[in-house]
């Protein structure tokens, strides 16, 4: 999906090739649309044709969980908001991936369903193991720079936990640091320690 594309070049530091510099929000959707309709216009209208339609609904999933997020930047989020985001902005991409394999495979109705149903949790999974590395590290080995996260002020899983885990305290200074306009290495590391103290990363 171009929306994806386009979210792991952010994540590596890049950004998509139809972005400028200085762009704003409005400006970075209506790049990545344009790189999804691109997209559509590649699926042959044979016997497929039930897939674009199915592609465009996904992709307006995907775009609609990156808005939520990027308008929840440095707000606490309850675990259920947090997760109906994921859901929508990556693990849709999973369950598109899930249905359309089983479904071109010639699986039946059941297989479908199951195989797209397994697909979505694998990746709500995913993005909590997501959230968890940038705050861990990986040593390089993921290619993914960390505090990426933290650097866009985001209320990922460890920190909605940490916050039900913890004390006042604890909650009153994620959401200083959170509420910061930028966050240095410094910041990230006290973050990572709260969490750390507060056992959210083995709940």
């Amino acid at each position: 999906s171009a929306v994806a594309v386009a979210d792991e070049l952010r994540d590596h530091g890049l950004e998509s090739p139809m972005i400028i510099s200085g762009e704003k929000l409005s400006d970075r959707l209506e790049a990545e649309s344009g790189l999804i309709a691109r997209a559509l216009h590649l699926i042959p209208a044979d016997e497929t044709a039930w897939l674009a339609p199915l592609v465009a609904q996904v992709a307006g999933q995907m775009c609609a969980g990156q808005v939520q997020e990027v308008r929840a930047a440095g707000a606490p989020l309850a675990e259920d908001e947090y997760v109906a985001i994921v859901r929508a902005k990556t693990a849709s991409l999973f369950w598109l991936c899930g249905h359309v394999g089983a479904r071109t495979g010639g699986g039946s109705p059941e297989v479908v369903e199951g195989l797209a149903a397994f697909a979505e949790s694998f990746g709500v999974a995913f993005q909590f193991a997501d959230d968890i590395l940038d705050l861990v590290g990986t040593n390089g080995k993921s290619g993914k720079p960390q505090w990426r996260d933290l650097a866009e002020r985001k209320f990922t899983l460890p920190l909605i936990v940490a916050r039900g885990m913890g004390g006042r305290a604890l909650r009153a200074r994620l959401q200083r640091i959170l509420s910061q306009q930028a966050i240095d290495e410094d910041d990230a590391l006290a973050v990572r320690a709260l969490i750390q103290d507060a056992g959210a990363l083995q709940a």
